[in-house]
């Protein structure tokens, strides 16, 4: 979700009510997912689709996606597409602790929150 949603700039279910999203997505007769965005690199879309497989058997571990985002090259991994290159700063992406946290090279500890809006 983290990915749709920084490439797409938007909600992965605009108007929806996330109860029915969770449903929907928990329904393996539905499957709901989203798609990754037109703009999304390949090697990213690779990524995000293999983290959105029904069977949890099938995601890569967190262990996984931390190596294979460290392999990512920031310079082919801007959106396809675009004329120019984004100016995003860690600053348009998380809150301030953490993009502070980030530029000055510091570990970032996980948090937890009993819900969360993106």
């Amino acid at each position: 979700m983290i990915l749709y949603e920084v490439f797409s700039r938007k909600d992965p279910y605009p108007g929806e009510d996330a109860n029915d999203v969770l449903r929907d997505v928990m329904d393996k007769s539905i499957c709901k997912r989203v798609t990754a965005p037109d703009n999304m690199p390949a090697q990213i879309k690779l990524l995000m689709d293999d983290c959105m497989q029904e069977d949890p058997e099938k995601r890569p571990s967190f262990e996984e996606i931390d190596l294979r985002l460290k392999r990512v090259d920031a310079k082919t991994a801007t959106p396809s597409g675009s004329k120019r290159q984004a100016q995003v700063s860690l600053f348009d992406i998380f809150p301030r602790h953490i993009a502070e946290a980030l530029r000055d090279g510091r570990n970032v500890e996980p948090e937890h929150h009993d819900l969360v809006t993106m």
